[in-house]
């Protein structure tokens, strides 16, 4: 097994209570969603669509990209071609995703100082 130099040790571990604290907010939010009308407008909507895709990069850096780049238990050694060009393809994907994702939310945002009587009322 690869050794993990202190830079990423720190990083990972700063990813993982960063995503613990995540779903943590988006269980309470899904909880208050159903007894809150301010928790069931489209921002809220599109937070909760905005972590599959946060939730799935964070997936796969940790248990695909970060193995692969530091050799954890010696599986990716052979046919290392593929497996790379797999693995960086999915994260630039995904990356688009993500910054798709906070195009409409900025959109969405934008909405309401430009047309606010258009936006949901939120009673």
């Amino acid at each position: 097994m690869g050794t993990l130099p202190y830079g990423q040790l720190v990083m990972s571990l700063y990813s993982w209570i960063s995503m613990i604290v995540y779903i943590r907010l988006v269980c309470k939010l899904l909880k208050q969603r159903k007894s809150t009308v301010h928790f069931k407008s489209s921002y809220y909507t599109l937070f909760l669509l905005q972590f599959i895709a946060d939730f799935y990069v964070f997936i796969f850096v940790e248990f695909i990209m970060r193995p692969r780049k530091f050799n954890y238990f010696n599986l990716f050694t052979e046919d290392m071609q593929a497996y790379a060009l797999f693995s960086v393809s999915n994260v630039v994907i995904s990356r688009g995703i993500l910054s798709s994702g906070h195009v409409v939310i900025a959109l969405n945002r934008f909405s309401v100082f430009y047309a606010p009587m258009k936006q949901e009322q939120v009673v």
